[in-house]
């Protein structure tokens, strides 16, 4: 999927025209075939039974958008440039607003996959894939990470949210996105030694 990626000052230009002009319509039109190719890509990505007609990618599309702009462009208004582009922060909202609509529809998401798919926490345009069973992953997790990262990173790839995770493990939001991402760093680090 090829997406023209905006200058920082292009994204910030966009975002200041959503959150304070309240003009979503550039927005929409910039990142609706990047929306849509990641609802599409992680619906299929799943082990479902079920195949689903192109209106369901639409209408989960539209539902990503609605997520986007509630409560005040709440979401958008969380997007730190210093983390990583725009683009890449849609992406990962836009897969996890998909499991959490799959989740409330009481449809089975397998997390079971052999294939370990990992964003790169310093670039999230970067998507590394490594072929390890997640228990693996576990195991090496356990022995290398703090507990508080371990149980954050275990919870991750169990499908939970952030939001989720804060609150099982009564953590700030802001403290297990930074434990996640450590946690990926440096698995990212021991999976390469391993190849």
């Amino acid at each position: 999927m090829k997406n023209n990626r905006l200058s920082k000052d292009k994204e910030f230009k966009l975002l200041y025209d959503v959150i304070v002009n309240d003009n979503k319509e550039n927005f929409t039109v910039k990142y609706y075939n990047l929306i849509y190719h990641y609802v599409k890509k992680t619906i299929l990505s799943k082990k479902f039974t079920k195949i689903y007609e192109e209106d369901y990618y639409m209408e989960l599309t539209h539902i990503v958008f609605i997520k986007f702009f509630e409560n005040n462009c709440h979401k958008l208004k969380q997007y730190n440039p210093d983390l990583g582009s725009l683009s890449g922060w849609i992406i990962l909202l836009t897969i996890r607003f998909v499991l959490d609509e799959l989740k409330k529809k009481d449809i089975p998401i397998s997390y079971e996959d052999k294939l370990l798919t990992i964003k790169d926490p310093k670039n999230l345009q970067k998507t590394v894939e490594y072929k390890i069973d997640k228990h693996n992953v576990l195991s090496i997790a356990k022995k290398k990470l703090s507990k508080r990262a371990y149980n954050v990173l275990k919870l991750s790839l169990e499908g939970y949210t952030i939001a989720e995770i804060s609150e099982k493990l009564n953590e700030k939001p802001s403290n297990c996105s930074l434990l996640k991402s450590r946690a990926l760093s440096i698995l990212i680090k021991l999976i390469q030694k391993m190849d």
